[in-house]
């Protein structure tokens, strides 16, 4: 499944601060683990008639601590960058 931020399951992505939020950040560049992605799914947020639609992109994180209990994370797709896409063969 591919959605609006060219993201694919096998990509090997990092985490980035989004441009535009006005959290400070606490992680440096230097201590960014590499992830790759292993789903890419819309889920509901909310209830009717205020639910909407968010993207979560499911994360296998280099570095352990950034993975939850289940040894995964869920993350916000604008948070991610692609460093290499997964190379898909003809067949």
């Amino acid at each position: 499944m591919k959605d609006h931020y060219d993201l694919s399951i096998g990509d090997l992505v990092r985490y980035v601060k989004h441009p535009k939020t006005i959290i400070p950040s606490i992680i440096t560049g230097s201590n960014l683990p590499l992830g790759i992605v292993l789903d890419i799914k819309t889920v509901i947020v909310g209830v009717h008639p205020d639910a909407g639609l968010m993207t979560v992109v499911t994360v296998k994180w280099s570095i352990a601590k950034w993975n939850g209990k289940s040894g995964i994370s869920e993350e916000n797709p604008c948070d991610l960058e692609v460093l290499q896409k997964l190379k898909k063969e003809l067949i």
